[in-house]
């Protein structure tokens, strides 16, 4: 839902509006369910002693937070604030002018000089006392009492933070082109997609890191995250299947399906979509199916047609004895 934004989340499921990768997988009921009682941990099990305002939503920042901490460290880094937008009631929100979501919840966060998060702590209302050792430069300010420029002190960290903040600023750009936003009075709802926009960017500057290494072309961001999608639909061999009873079809129906031209429907050819790498290469669920007609997928090297199709990713592979194009396809990268 963040590469597709619509005003309702309901939309989605509309008749006119409808996304069939979402819609195909799950109705709306379903959805709604599921939104209402999302929870990381039992609001029950509170421990009275536990002063952590962001208990609820605990888990999910740990885990983010484990897997960008272990992110090896530039140089150059910057430390700037993020904020989470959110105007409900909640204690620990802040305004800061001057944001383009001035209301929201704050966060520190520490990136590379490219925009990779590190690590990040959640502002939930406790003061802390920034450290004054270090280097220490000599500069030219303007003083308006002398109308004369003066040289002052100022820590060798200000001007590295002046040069380098960027980081955290090319992540906001980046969290506002496909942000997931569903309207929610719960704050939790909020922190909780902020963590997941947050690990697919980061993940993507990753992925884009690792094919400049290696002189490799890259997918943009978009395709990153439908690839995701894809990818997450597909984990468990999930397929589109219609509810309720099978439609028969009328006698006006049966007699236009009868007369339908034998030869035109010979020249109509197949197309099969390819599957994303996560999905082609899990080795989970992908089980072979005999059908009736012959094809062959364009994108194997093999130029022979076929009878045999993977159920999860749907394209026709050769499974004979002297040729297997069903294992070369899903263990080839």
């Amino acid at each position: 839902m963040g590469v597709f934004n619509l005003p309702q989340y309901r939309m989605y499921w509309g008749t006119r509006t409808r996304i069939p990768l979402i819609t195909d997988m799950m109705n709306f009921n379903r959805f709604s369910r599921l939104r209402s009682f999302v929870h990381m941990v039992d609001n029950a099990s509170k421990d009275p002693d536990n002063l952590d305002r962001l208990w609820k939503v605990r888990p999910i920042i740990d885990i983010v937070q484990k897997k960008t901490q272990t992110i090896s460290l530039s140089e150059h880094l910057s430390c700037d604030e993020q904020m989470v937008p959110f105007t409900g009631n909640l204690d620990i929100k802040q305004y800061i002018r001057g944001k383009p979501c001035p209301w929201g919840i704050k966060i520190f966060v520490l990136c590379n000089a490219d925009g990779r998060v590190l690590s990040f702590e959640i502002y939930q209302g406790k003061k802390t006392n920034m450290a004054e050792d270090g280097a220490v430069n000599k500069v030219c300010r303007w003083c308006k009492q002398t109308k004369a420029y003066l040289q002052v002190d100022q820590p060798q960290v200000v001007s590295l933070y002046n040069q380098y903040m960027g980081g955290v600023d090319k992540m906001d750009q980046m969290l506002s082109y496909y942000q997931t936003f569903i309207r929610s009075k719960k704050w939790t709802m909020r922190l909780i997609f902020h963590m997941v926009d947050l690990s697919i960017c980061n993940s993507w500057l990753e992925y884009v890191a690792d094919r400049k290494a290696k002189a490799e072309r890259s997918m943009d961001l978009l395709s990153f995250r439908t690839e995701i999608a894809e990818a997450l639909t597909s984990a468990e061999g999930m397929t589109p299947r219609r509810r309720g009873r099978p439609r028969s079809l009328t006698s006006s129906e049966e007699d236009e399906h009868e007369n339908v031209d034998e030869s035109a429907s010979r020249k109509r050819k197949l197309k099969f979509q390819r599957p994303c790498s996560a999905v082609k290469n899990d080795a989970f669920s992908h089980w072979p199916q005999k059908v009736k007609g012959q094809s062959r997928y364009k994108n194997s090297p093999c130029v022979l047609k076929t009878r045999t199709m993977c159920l999860k990713c749907n394209v026709p592979l050769c499974l004979e004895e002297d040729r297997n194009c069903f294992k070369e396809f899903h263990i080839k990268k």
